[in-house]
């Protein structure tokens, strides 16, 4: 139990040096993919629990069946804003399930790099990120 409990204030501390890395400017998560990507592709299932940005980094809690298997989510965008005033950008958080045969709910916290969107110190932008219903604004 003692393991366990110093194991899980490891990760807790990993994380909020992650998170104020990226408030920081310095930027440990992985960048966003740009390409020719269908952003409503989100691969295979999964919940998002909650999207934030922070800094330059988009934040998110998923869940997903799994536990025999390590899974890989990457944050797509197709390089393309959409005409509104802010401009928007769709986005997609893919995941692959490598054919994980267990059936546990695990959670995972994820961090992207999105400074691949370019936006100037002034500028607004707004994000919708699939599958999640929800729109950020993301200011650089």
């Amino acid at each position: 139990m003692n393991i366990q409990r110093h194991l899980f204030l490891l990760c807790l501390v990993m994380l909020l040096c992650s998170i104020n890395a990226c408030e920081d400017g310095n930027l440990p998560c992985p960048p966003m993919q740009v390409g020719s990507y269908d952003t409503n592709n989100i691969g295979d299932p999964y919940s998002i629990e909650e999207l934030r940005i922070i800094g330059n980094c988009l934040y998110a809690s998923v869940s997903y069946s799994g536990g025999c298997a390590e899974h890989d989510f990457e944050l797509r965008w197709n390089g393309v804003y959409a005409y509104s005033e802010p401009p928007m950008a769709m986005l997609a958080l893919w995941h692959n399930d490598p054919d994980d045969p267990c059936d546990g709910i695990m959670e995972q916290e994820l961090l992207f790099d999105m400074s691949a969107l370019g936006i100037s110190e002034t500028q607004e932008l707004l994000l919708r990120i699939e599958p999640s219903d929800s729109t950020l604004v993301y200011t650089n």
